[in-house]
Parts: structure tokens; C-alpha cells; sequence
């Protein structure tokens, strides 16, 4: 694994120094132009970037208090944070180069890489603070959205997860440093979000899933029914190998007896399964693209249909992509309450416009909260209809290692 990773690493920087070798053989200028593809600096910085490890970060992230460890750590990634910062004034698009054409076999390095550059963000501000470098926190969070976004802007599943996972880390740390910023911070923190690449939804997801998944699989199978000189048994047996390998080993048996029971008996079978489950995903992308508050009121039936659908597409796959849809309905109301929390420091008030800003109407209670008998902030409390999407946010006068969202909002960090 270490060694895989490494030879990652080389190939990315191999590829970063190969571009930009063409780009200065071309008579590109040494800075870097408005229109640059923002992926060909963040492979560079992925390539050269110090290795962190998910042990060490959430240590630093565990205790409260700044040390010279967390300082240290910090200091550490000046350099890649300065150049990330450049990003944000480019304006094309940003394309990461992923083959799709590889199906669930697609190579997506960049995608760890990324989220742990949002927790190295999130460490960095806490040491920041301690050391008064408002401005440096700033750019660091803008950087951090910036790179959500562009996480993003590929309409792949884990794609958009990712991104989902970067904007909660984002939102903790502006949760937690919320009452130590200025008003001129906390507008350009706000006015950074608003910028940032709004990167796709999971209903986009659902026809790049489909190519993916089932469209993969119908070509492979396809392939395999025409290559196959050792006769139909041979094939059958190719097939079979095929489908258990897209899946996770404790759940291949299941998968492939479900494939089985559904008619599956031969390799034309198998894709006359596959060729049916595209009205099926119209039927996802379709409850996907609903308001929140429709999506949430027929979704209990839908998962139940699809655990007792026939088809074994629909019954493996579609579940993973509704959760992944109920995610992103807790990730709205997470960045809604934190740009209501972040108006109610700069102006004082919760505007009403605000309380209601996404889909379905959703709606916020403010109430005062109190440690110990002392008003210490204000709650900003969310009840949508699934419990499950529930969210807190808390804004509070200076008190450390409070949790921002979820149903145990409130009380201290471990």
C-alpha cells in the first residue's frame, strides 16, 4: 500500500512537470494565467505536499489546547497554503482529467489528499488564532471551500461525498473560532463561501452512477459475449467474476445470487437486467432533483421498493445513492444555519429570509443557551422531517470544544 502510494505520488508529479514543461516549451509566462485548469496546480501541491496520517490529525483535533506540536504541524504547510491561496483567481473550470470509461475501477487519488488538506485547515486556525492571524485563517478557509468545489465539479458519487465531508469540516471550524473573529473576517469568510465553486449534487451523479455501474457492466458483459471463443459457459463463468468484483467481498455471495435469482442465467440475461434498470435511475434522478422536504416524504417508500425490487441493480446500488442524498440535505441545513450564524454575529439578528433559505421552507428556532445558569450565545435549532437530518448550531461567546451539529450538539468535545 505505501509503496502504491509512492509510485502515485511520482506519477503525479511526473505528469505535473511534464505540463508545465510543455506549457514554458510553448511560451507560456511564468505566472500562472486566470484561465489555468485550477487541477494542474492542486496535482502539483498533491504531488509535493508533507505526508500527514488520519492518527495524527485527529490527536491534534482531540485536545483543545495549542502546543508545540500543533504549532509545529502547522508550520509544516505555509508553503502549500500560500500557493493553494492562488487558485482562487483563476476562472476556469476545474477538470481533474478522470476516465470515466474505467467504471468503478477509476483511480481518484486526489480525493484524500483534498480532504486532508481541510483538516490540516481546520488545525492550522486553531494554532492561528493563538498566534492572532485573523487574515491567515481567512485565507486558509477560502482556500479550503475553493477545493470543495472543485472537488465537486466531476459528477461522481464519492466525488460530491467528499465534498460534503470538506464543507463540514469547513463549517467546525468556523463554528468553533466564530466568536473570535472580527466583522470584517467574518465578511470576507462569508463573502469566500459565496464564491466558492458550488460543485455538482448528488442528482447529477445519477447519470455519471449509471455509465458507471450498470452502463460499465452492460459493456463488459457485451465484450465478454462476443469474445467469447470457449463457448457460453466459459462466458457465463467471466461474467460472474465480473459482477463480484464491483462489489465489496462480504457482499459479492448476495450480489451475485441476486443476479442469479432474477434470471440472470446467461450473459445476454445479465444485460437484459442491466438494459432495464435504466427507467429505474430516470425514477432516481427524478426523486433526487425534489425539494428537500418532498424528497423526505417519499423516500421512505422508495428504498422500500428498491429492497424488494426484482432487479438486482436497482436493490445493490440505489440505497448507497439515497443516503448519499439524505447527506447532502444534512449538509445544506449545516451551511444554511452557518451563514445564518455568521449574519447573526455581524448584524445581531437572524434575518427571516434566512431562516427559511432552503428548499421546502425550512425553518430555524432561535432560543438562548445557557451553561451553568449564564446565557453564554444562541441556539439556532433545526427540525426537519427526517430525524435523521437534524442539526444544531451553536453561536458562542468565547468557550472552546463545543460541538457544532448533530443531535448531541452542545456538549464537550472527547
Amino acid at each position: 500500500m505505501k509503496n502504491t502510494r509512492h509510485l502515485l505520488s511520482a506519477l503525479t508529479l511526473l505528469t505535473a512537470v511534464l505540463i508545465s514543461t510543455q506549457s514554458i516549451a510553448n511560451g507560456a509566462s511564468a505566472s500562472l494565467p486566470p484561465n489555468t485548469n485550477p487541477a494542474l496546480l492542486y496535482w502539483r501541491e498533491f504531488a509535493v505536499m508533507p505526508e500527514t496520517d488520519s492518527a495524527t490529525m485527529s490527536k491534534l483535533l482531540a485536545n483543545p489546547s495549542v502546543t508545540n506540536e500543533h504549532v509545529d504541524f502547522s508550520q509544516r504547510y505555509d508553503e502549500l497554503f500560500r500557493r493553494l491561496s492562488k487558485v482562487q483567481r483563476f476562472t476556469a473550470d476545474c477538470n481533474w482529467g478522470d476516465d470515466l470509461d474505467e467504471g468503478p475501477f477509476l483511480l481518484l487519488p486526489y480525493l484524500a489528499q483534498a480532504k486532508n488538506v481541510a483538516t490540516i485547515a481546520r488545525i492550522r486556525a486553531r494554532v492561528h488564532r493563538t498566534q492572532d492571524k485573523e487574515e491567515q485563517i481567512v485565507k486558509d478557509l477560502r482556500s479550503l471551500y475553493t477545493l470543495s468545489g472543485h472537488v465537486a465539479s466531476s459528477p461522481i458519487l464519492i466525488n460530491v461525498l467528499v465534498h460534503f465531508a470538506m464543507e463540514k469540516i469547513g463549517a467546525a471550524s468556523i463554528a468553533e473560532n466564530l466568536a473570535y473573529f472580527s466583522k470584517e473576517a467574518l465578511g470576507k469568510i462569508k463573502t469566500g463561501i459565496a464564491q466558492a465553486p458550488q460543485g455538482k449534487k448528488i442528482a447529477d451523479t445519477v447519470e455519471t452512477e449509471k455509465h458507471f455501474m450498470a452502463g460499465w457492466l452492460r459493456e463488459q458483459l457485451r465484450a465478454i459475449e462476443a469474445e467469447g471463443p470457449d463457448g457460453p459457459a466459459k462466458a457465463y463463468e467471466q461474467a460472474e467474476h465480473l459482477v463480484r468484483n464491483m462489489f465489496d467481498t462480504n457482499e459479492s455471495d448476495a450480489v451475485w445470487e441476486s443476479f442469479q435469482e432474477a434470471g440472470g442465467n446467461s450473459v445476454a440475461a445479465l444485460i437484459g437486467l442491466l438494459d432495464r434498470a435504466a427507467s429505474d435511475y430516470e425514477a432516481l434522478e427524478a426523486l433526487c432533483r425534489q425539494s428537500s422536504s418532498d424528497y423526505l416524504k417519499q423516500i421512505e417508500q422508495f428504498d422500500l421498493e428498491s429492497k424488494e425490487s426484482a432487479n438486482p441493480v436497482r436493490r445493490w446500488i440505489f440505497p448507497t445513492m439515497t443516503r448519499s442524498k439524505t447527506r447532502e440535505i444534512g449538509t445544506d441545513i449545516v451551511n444554511a444555519m452557518l451563514e445564518a450564524a455568521i449574519v447573526a454575529q455581524l448584524n445581531g439578528t437572524t434575518p427571516l429570509s434566512l431562516t427559511k433559505s432552503l428548499n421546502g421552507g425550512q425553518t430555524f428556532r432561535r432560543s438562548a443557551f445557557e451553561r451553568e445558569g449564564k446565557t453564554i450565545g444562541f441556539l439556532l435549532e433545526s427540525q426537519p422531517t427526517s430525524p435523521s437530518a437534524q442539526r444544531h448550531l451553536f453561536l458562542l461567546t468565547p468557550i472552546n470544544g463545543l460541538i457544532m451539529s448533530g443531535p448531541q450538539a452542545g456538549e464537550a468535545m472527547k
